[in-house]
């Protein structure tokens, strides 16, 4: 069918109605179909009900053994491939009289070869209470003869099986045939259900009945005609503050503390730049490994832990208030749509097809309109599309109208183009925010590896196991049984040897441990002591980073990089460390404080710059 071809007219009947007029969902029509058998195009002819009607096409549907078989048919080549069945049901009534016909034939069959056999008593017999012999009279001629009819039984037993249970799936499936009009019928009422669930969850959106509101800053709020801007990139918890990045980053038990880094004004402005903002924050981009699951409690923990972590929140700024919002809403990927995501971009389908002599995909791209069978697909993820990014509008226009987030303002009504102009203006940081793509995390190791020489520090991420075995980063420390010595992961250690091709370097620290104890050689009794120890390491050069050659900073150009943030735990650690070295080398204080039940305070380091203390709000076992 060629695009653009216009449809048809049809002839009328003699209803007065064509016969592409009188479909209606729950019709059964013989459709002519081609199928591959033995790798040639064979044309069937199948009945099936009319599910769904399109715009330019007739859905239909067959239940099958392996599922259902939905076919699509043209407004075009209706007339010629389908023909209404009135008898439908009679038709498919007979087919499951035939089925079990077929089923009692085979059954019956079953029965004469057993009683032939003695296996089954004579009709209109009764088993003989106590027999005589301990074979049947029959075998009692011939034996051998009795033994190959029962062994060829036994070899057709399987067959006659198979062909039982094969009728049954057939009679099984032409009985949900019967159902389907009363399915399809089903579905259409889900669809009506879906959009009252659609209306009801908008009312819920603007009357925000399932929002929970937290305000974490308070102060003067903006000019009254200064207007709200959304941002469109949707970002991370854990890749802007960077807690916890030696124990793979925050978690969703981190919100309070995240609370408190946002507000500080260099990173307020740096991630909400306007006086009237609304930005959309994922706790995590990715799941948290938690660590080793012992139970079936641990794993539901772990899942739920993650669940909570996928969670997004909006941050608003009006002034010097600032607002956490949890919502029901999912914002991702973005909060407002790319320049070419609505509109022509959604009717357009691109084909890939495998090139055997380039041993690559061909991609072809064909532009679906209004003719085209997949027509309504693309309007429907049109529609879908244009629901979930208007989500935000109807948020912000509930927002105006039942709180006071965004006081003092006007009257907005987002419902008009003009006041959609005038107070609402998208940012798209997403589309104009270019990454870095001049430098990647492994050419600034590799670079910075280059210059290493013995004595030099570095970072590495293997520890020693407790059977002389390594092994990478651990969130627990390692406890050894020789000695009773305690390893912690060394963050950073000292170069003692090269080798010359540098593909490895041997890395030494040192350990303490406990000596119990004893009774020397000359009987005096020793008392338990610390002893410190040096251990020492071969690592590839790949597996450490040059902290002695790093300069104060250079961890803000992954940082501020929108494209590395997403693997952020492959720099972050080395990176930190080193930056925390070349302070300690500077003579500043990077102590971090874990956080404990009942402190008061607790100190941060902030990596946009800034150190400060933050009053601790909350105890660690009260998130």
């Amino acid at each position: 069918m060629s695009e653009g071809k216009s449809i048809k007219p049809f002839e009328t009947t003699k209803e007065g109605l064509s016969s592409l007029e009188r479909v209606r969902v729950g019709d059964w029509y013989w459709v002519k179909n081609t199928d591959f058998k033995k790798g040639k195009e064979v044309e069937t002819e199948d009945l099936m009900c009319v599910e769904h009607i399109g715009s330019n096409y007739v859905g239909f549907r067959q239940e099958r053994d392996h599922g259902c078989s939905n076919v699509r048919v043209h407004f075009d080549e209706f007339e010629g491939r389908c023909r209404e069945e009135f008898k439908w049901r009679e038709h498919l009534e007979q087919e499951m009289l035939q089925i079990q016909g077929q089923m009692k034939d085979i059954m019956k069959k079953m029965i004469e070869e057993g009683r032939s056999l003695m296996l089954l008593p004579q009709e209109g017999t009764q088993d003989d209470p106590e027999p005589d012999s301990l074979l049947p009279a029959c075998v009692t001629v011939s034996p051998k003869k009795y033994q190959k009819e029962l062994i060829a039984f036994e070899k057709r037993m399987p067959e006659l099986q198979k062909e039982i249970e094969e009728l049954a799936v057939d009679f099984a499936v032409t009985a949900k045939q019967m159902a389907l009009p009363d399915l399809v019928q089903l579905g259409q009422v889900k669809k009506a259900l879906g959009v009252v669930e659609d209306r009801i969850f908008t009312l819920e959106l603007y009357c925000g009945l399932q929002e929970t509101v937290k305000q974490i800053s308070e102060g003067e709020p903006a000019k009254i005609d200064t207007p709200v801007h959304i941002m469109q990139q949707l970002l991370y918890m854990d890749e802007e503050c960077l807690f916890d990045y030696n124990d793979g980053g925050m978690d969703f038990s981190k919100l309070s503390e995240f609370d408190a880094w946002v507000v500080k004004p260099e990173n307020l402005n740096r991630l909400a730049p306007h006086q009237r903002c609304i930005v959309g924050f994922r706790v995590r981009r990715n799941k948290k490994d938690y660590g080793h699951t012992d139970s079936l409690w641990t794993a539901w923990c772990h899942i739920n832990w993650n669940e909570e972590n996928m969670e997004t929140y909006l941050l608003i700024r009006n002034g010097q208030n600032v607002y956490r919002i949890a919502s029901p809403v999912d914002f991702s990927p973005r909060l407002i749509p790319r320049r070419d995501e609505l509109g022509e971009a959604q009717f357009k389908k691109v084909h890939r097809d495998f090139n055997w002599k380039k041993h690559d995909y061909d991609e072809k791209e064909e532009q679906i309109d209004p003719n085209h069978i997949e027509y309504d697909d693309h309007v429907e993820k049109l529609d879908k599309a244009i629901k979930h990014y208007n989500r935000v509008i109807i948020l912000l226009q509930g927002m105006f109208d039942r709180s006071k987030i965004f006081w003092p303002h006007i009257g907005v009504k987002l419902t008009r183009d003009d006041h959609m102009n005038e107070w609402v203006k998208c940012v798209r940081d997403e589309e104009e925010g270019l990454p870095n793509n001049s430098v990647t995390w492994e050419g600034y190791r590799d670079q910075m590896n280059k210059t290493l020489r013995v004595g030099k520090r570095v970072w590495s991420k293997w520890i020693p196991d407790s059977y002389g075995e390594y092994r990478g980063n651990s969130r627990y420390p390692t406890y050894t049984t020789k000695e009773q010595e305690v390893v912690q992961r060394p963050r950073v250690c000292e170069v003692v040897s090269i080798k010359r091709d540098r593909s490895a370097v041997r890395i030494s620290w040192e350990v303490k441990k406990y000596v119990y104890a004893y009774y020397d050689k000359w009987g005096t009794y020793v008392n338990g002591h610390d002893k410190v120890v040096t251990r020492s390491l071969w690592v590839p050069i790949a597996e450490v980073f040059n902290v002695s050659d790093y300069n104060l900073g250079d961890y803000k150009m992954f940082l501020c990089d929108k494209a590395l943030q997403g693997k952020y735990l492959q720099w972050v650690s080395p990176l930190l460390n080193a930056e925390d070295e070349a302070r300690k080398a500077q003579g500043r204080d990077v102590s971090l404080k874990s956080r404990r039940k009942g402190w008061k305070k607790e100190k941060y380091i902030d990596y946009a710059g800034n150190e400060d203390v933050m009053e601790s709000t909350t105890g660690a076992d009260d998130e």
